[in-house]
């Protein structure tokens, strides 16, 4: 509802949800779908049969490979930020219309690799039966982008591009807020 009062209904509402659509995709089908289907039952199985250094060593290797590919595809994403606007909203012709999507994508872009980032900590996380921090971990992403709603409210210009940093920022803040305990290990 809060999307739907600041942007309204119009070409503004469809650049922001197609600019948001990518990396949310990218969100479900790699870090939610294939990455913890495939982390959590070799991190536990490693963790309960070799050593919990040998699943973190897993974990580490994961990440690492995650962000190998992971990073030169974003800055590929980013170049083609432009081209990647005209796929995802066909239709869209005016030139100004296209700077703004393409823009937009670009801000929300890397929230698809942060929240991959934090998805993959999430799964260390729930193998170490560490529940509550993964758990508060969307309605992070929630608040940031309720700021995001709110701040439109009061600040005047381009809802959209308010809202799209405020995608950024929780995944961000979702990767962080996660990947630090998962990486020390806190219990």
């Amino acid at each position: 509802m809060g999307l739907a009062y600041v942007l309204g209904a119009g070409p503004m509402a469809d650049i922001f949800l197609a600019a948001f659509r990518f990396p949310n995709v990218m969100r479900r089908l790699f870090a939610e779908g294939l990455l913890s289907t495939a982390l959590v039952p070799s991190y536990v199985s490693l963790r309960s049969k070799v050593s919990p250094e040998a699943a973190d060593g897993l974990a580490r290797a994961m990440l690492l490979r995650l962000l190998s590919w992971g990073i030169p595809l974003l800055l590929l994403v980013l170049l083609g930020a432009d081209h990647l606007a005209r796929i995802m909203i066909p239709g869209l012709e005016e030139a100004h219309y296209l700077k703004q999507a393409a823009d937009l994508f670009r801000i929300c872009l890397p929230y698809g690799l942060a929240a991959m980032v934090a998805a993959l900590a999430m799964g260390v996380l729930h193998g170490r039966e560490q529940f509550l921090l993964p758990a508060l971990s969307p309605a992070l992403f929630n608040l940031c982008l309720l700021a995001g709603i709110l701040a439109c409210t009061i600040l005047p210009g381009a809802p959209n591009m308010v809202l799209a940093w405020a995608v950024l920022a929780a995944g961000l803040m979702q990767a962080a807020m996660l990947l630090l305990p998962a990486a020390m290990g806190v219990k």
